[in-house]
């Protein structure tokens, strides 16, 4: 040791230190215990605050290394706590929805550096945001979209703005340029499973417009739209295709009735699978209509789900109410309500690749035909005429088929 100074060291009064020139030198944190029985003895000792003390014959040293470490992770968490900070200060100035601020997560997540969410099932769903609703009352809800700023006053007359948003989004590198397409990856694992001539149908349509799938299903706004539950990309369900091919090929052949359609054609029950029996409702009787083959059937032609071919196109649309009152059932309809616009995700200028498969070994899916057409002509007119998804009364829906 040099540089070594001598005092009093002091353990059982006061807060430990070292008595020296009239002085109270304060003793490092990190420095070992020592023990009572050294109190008040002559010592020498290094440094302000005390690193080294030597007494009664004992030396005791901080370990500077563990305070040098010390002293590097502060700076590491100061640096790392700057840069959240200015992170948080991004997303809320991004005009995004997304905020890690205002999300309803868990501390744990909530910590972690999530500059963007680039699975947007997650962004939307799991990182919703949490806001003033309006600017009359106190009250907050989840929301993906606001038109304008709200400045409001909020108890004790204290100004909040909740700011423009809308939800941007994020989908990773699923559409990526250097790697094969979400669609294409699909197809090639489908050839696989279907791999002779005519086994295997793949058309491509696009929206003439908008399209939503999924409006009343579950989630914390007031409005859904389907997302894959892995990749989080819009989607259109293979029993949503199966079910309005299926649908078109009721009401075009069978006057609407199922019943007649799986008496009727075994070709009908092959495809689309059947039970063995059907009770349908036929004005103001019911009568039960037996299959052809007289047992359940499962059908023969396999629908995947329709996947977007490049990066999917999402859009706010709105429903405006007029009459909010009379449609919760407390008012009748008058012009006195004020509309209550409620906001929902559609998807629009996107190509989605259709897949149809079967194994069947006298069917070549691109030339059979059933019912004088082949089945890419009936689920051509199928999206076209029929429409797929919510509100096809109102134009959403339709689809051509891509060249």
């Amino acid at each position: 040791m040099t540089d070594m100074e001598k005092g009093i060291l002091h353990i059982r009064n006061k807060r430990m230190h070292i008595r020296s020139k009239g002085k109270d030198i304060p003793i490092k944190k990190e420095m070992p215990e020592i023990s009572k029985e050294f109190d008040k003895l002559e010592c020498e000792f290094e440094g302000n605050p005390a690193i080294n003390i030597m007494v009664g014959g004992v030396v005791f040293f901080a370990d500077l290394a563990a305070l040098e470490a010390k002293k590097e992770k502060a700076k590491e968490v100061e640096e790392y706590n700057n840069t959240y900070e200015e992170m948080l200060r991004r997303q809320e100035n991004s005009g995004d929805s997304y905020s890690l601020r205002r999300a309803r997560v868990p501390n744990d997540t909530m910590a972690c550096m999530l500059e963007d969410g680039d699975n947007f099932s997650l962004k939307l769903n799991r990182f919703a945001r949490y806001d003033f609703k309006d600017n009359k009352e106190n009250e907050m809800h989840f929301k993906f979209f606001n038109s304008k700023p709200i400045e409001s006053s909020r108890g004790n007359d204290k100004k909040v703005v909740v700011p423009a948003i809308n939800i941007k989004t994020n989908f990773g590198d699923l559409f990526s340029i250097n790697e094969p397409q979400l669609a294409n990856r699909q197809a090639q694992s489908a050839r696989l499973l279907f791999p002779k001539e005519g086994q295997l149908l793949s058309p491509k349509f696009k929206p003439d417009w908008r399209f939503v799938t999924g409006l009343g299903g579950h989630s914390v706004y007031e409005t859904g739209i389907t997302l894959h539950h892995v990749y989080g990309v819009p989607y259109i369900p293979a029993s949503s295709i199966k079910g309005v091919l299926r649908s078109w090929v009721i009401f075009s052949e069978y006057e609407n009735n199922e019943g007649k359609a799986i008496s009727a054609s075994t070709e009908f029950c092959e495809i689309f699978g059947c039970p063995a029996e059907l009770t349908v409702e036929e004005g103001d009787r019911k009568k039960t209509y037996k299959s052809t083959f007289r047992e359940e059937r499962q059908g023969k032609v396999t629908f995947f789900d329709a996947l977007p071919t490049h990066k999917p196109t999402i859009e706010v649309d709105i429903m405006n109410p007029h009459y909010p009152k009379y449609y919760s059932g407390n008012e009748a309809p008058t012009d006195t309500q004020s509309p209550t616009p409620i906001f929902f995700l559609t998807v629009s200028n996107t190509t989605f690749q259709f897949l149809l498969a079967t194994k069947v070994e006298n069917w070549n899916l691109k030339t059979k035909q059933f019912w004088d057409k082949t089945l890419e002509d009936w689920l051509i007119e199928a999206l076209t005429e029929h429409g797929l998804g919510a509100k096809t009364a109102v134009g959403y829906g339709y689809m051509s088929k891509i060249p």
